[in-house]
């Protein structure tokens, strides 16, 4: 657990900020603020699944390149581009879901 308190606080004060930041004016009400912080969230999620999905793909690339047959780095790699394409896509999921 000691290995994880840096992430957890990082984590912690990204999200106290981002109301902050997500605030649109004076006279917003509460529904424009969480309309403001969803949209970064699925900003920040639409980056860091364009990330993973370049980190799969290098897994990937070294992992034939190197003719290794260690499935677990594979597996990795192709789990990391399925997770990346997810966040990428997350905004497009909730629109056509109806959720946002």
């Amino acid at each position: 657990m000691k290995k994880f308190k840096p992430v957890l606080y990082a984590v912690a004060t990204i999200l106290t900020t981002t109301a902050g930041y997500a605030l649109p004016g004076n006279n917003a009400s509460r529904v424009q603020l969480v309309a403001s912080i969803i949209g970064i969230v699925l900003t920040l999620a639409k980056y860091i699944g364009i990330i993973l999905i370049i980190a799969g793909v290098l897994t990937l690339v070294k992992a034939l390149a190197l003719k290794d047959n260690d499935i677990d780095i594979k597996s990795r790699g192709v789990h990391l581009v399925g997770i990346g394409i997810v966040l990428a896509g997350l905004k497009l999921l909730l629109a056509a879901a109806g959720l946002i």
